[in-house]
């Protein structure tokens, strides 16, 4: 059976030392998956972090439109600016010509300033938003 983009981002937080659960649920009424707020399908922490990190993991051809998704989200902003993070995270095999493929991981911070952006809303206070930034680096690294 194949690893799923959740397993695989699980997998590389907890070996980093991070607390981490899948929060996606099946609605079998429903029948659709539910994500955490709308936009998690991870919760993780760590001790030595302040905040909580939520993950949208997904396969690599998707990255950009769960960037999307997650900005149109309307409780995303105060995740954001109650001190917690949200982190796109895209899965694809990729590896020199001829070689063996190896998954590898695109991590994206989704920030104040890009949801304000997307909605035109005007800048936030200094300090709030920021610049795109490079995620945690105690998750680097490929499964």
């Amino acid at each position: 059976m194949k690893a799923s983009p959740t397993s695989r981002s699980l997998t590389i937080l907890r070996r980093d030392g991070w607390t981490a659960h899948g929060v996606e649920k099946w609605n079998p009424h429903a029948k659709v998956r539910q994500d955490f707020g709308g936009f998690g399908d991870i919760l993780a922490y760590r001790q030595d972090r302040k905040g909580v990190l939520a993950i949208q993991a997904c396969a690599g051809a998707s990255h950009a439109a769960r960037e999307t998704k997650v900005c149109d989200v309307f409780n995303v902003i105060p995740w954001i600016l109650a001190g917690n993070f949200l982190e796109v995270w895209s899965w694809r095999l990729a590896g020199p010509r001829g070689k063996r493929k190896l998954w590898q991981v695109r991590k994206t911070r989704v920030i104040v300033r890009s949801i304000n952006q997307k909605w035109g809303k005007p800048e936030p206070e200094p300090g709030v938003g920021c610049k795109p930034q490079a995620p945690f680096a105690a998750h680097e690294g490929s499964c």
